[in-house]
């Protein structure tokens, strides 16, 4: 049986809710701001919610775990985006057009040059490496299965080298991102991923 959107935005691990999704967003700063500053291990979950100033009931209604706190959440994707994609817009070409809703995450979860530059202390935590490298595959893994919406049918090759081909691109966004200067002109994170992704298709053209 062919999938619905509905069906697969139910699938999507996000928080829905703006006011629930913006409280998520501050506790997940907030987590990663004391990781650099003490490590993963040099806070407690308790220390996390006096920080966000929210409540410890506030923090596990959202997290799990610390990991999952510093991590985050994906952002939501919307009805409208799953069915824009399905109808083949915006370039009726199936790689470009998953760039798109990936953008529109990107763009969603508003990362700031600031947030970007924690990420290599971050990084530094070999369980948070771990953890991100896993989340980054189950989220592309996730983008590469609206293929289907199109009638395409993945092979698990492909979908595998479409997850590596994004995943590449989104590092190297992220790399200019953190590069950039402060000017009002500078490119977003979104942006930068469509520019270097069209950049790389070219070469296949």
């Amino acid at each position: 049986m062919t999938q619905s959107a509905e069906e697969w935005l139910a699938s999507w691990p996000s928080t829905k809710n703006p006011r629930s999704r913006a409280r998520e967003e501050q506790i997940t700063r907030t987590a990663q701001r004391l990781t650099v500053e003490r490590g993963l291990d040099g806070f407690t979950m308790e220390e996390l919610a006096e920080a966000a100033a929210v409540s410890r009931r506030t923090v596990f209604n959202h997290f799990g775990s610390k990991l999952d706190a510093v991590l985050g959440n994906p952002p939501p994707i919307t009805l409208e985006e799953v069915e824009r994609f399905r109808a083949g817009l915006p370039h009726g070409h199936l790689v470009r057009d998953i760039a798109v809703v990936i953008a529109s995450i990107l763009t969603t979860s508003q990362h700031t040059r600031e947030d970007a530059l924690r990420l290599p202390a971050l990084l530094r935590e070999p369980r948070l490496m771990a953890a991100a490298n896993e989340r980054l595959v189950n989220v592309a893994e996730r983008l590469a299965s609206l293929a289907a919406f199109r009638g395409a049918a993945l092979t698990a090759q492909q979908s595998r080298m479409l997850v590596l081909l994004f995943g590449a691109v989104a590092h190297e966004a992220l790399e200019h991102f953190v590069r950039g200067d402060e000017a009002d002109n500078a490119p977003d994170l979104p942006a930068l991923f469509l520019d270097l992704l069209e950049e790389t298709l070219t070469l296949l053209d």
